[in-house]
């Protein structure tokens, strides 16, 4: 989080509260939150799904998210270690995503606005509710 107040300085942006919660059961009310940003998460969220979900839950309309993940065909090593990249059942512990995959889990979310930039093998995901 330091890293974000650092920037916010230096880039002279309005005040703003940070905090870091659990993407399963954000503590917030309904429609309570003007912006959400997950940097390189996604991929790593037990249940994209209900992360989104509950992302939509507390922001509020016209509120934005903005995300950034992995996209398929980005190599192991560039990812994390070996023993990151399995679980216990054999599957990977990390879930990559195709641009068109995440355009349609946002629209299913909530969201009205939805646009995937794809960077090589990274997407920078903006969405507005």
């Amino acid at each position: 989080m330091g890293e974000v107040i650092k920037r916010a300085k230096e880039e002279d942006c309005p005040d703003f509260d940070v905090v870091r919660a659990d993407v399963a059961n954000m503590p917030f009310c309904d429609a309570s939150v003007d912006a959400i940003h997950s940097g390189a998460a996604l991929h790593c969220w037990p249940s994209v799904q209900d992360g989104l979900a509950q992302v939509a839950r507390v922001i509020k309309p016209g509120g934005k998210f903005f995300a950034t993940t992995f996209l398929w065909g980005i190599p192991d090593e560039a990812v994390s270690l070996g023993e990151n990249l399995s679980s216990v059942s054999g599957r990977r512990a990390y879930r990559f995503f195709s641009p068109t995959e995440l355009e349609y889990l946002m629209k299913s979310a909530g969201f009205s606005s939805v646009e995937v930039e794809q960077l090589d093998r990274c997407a920078i995901i903006r969405c507005i509710r």
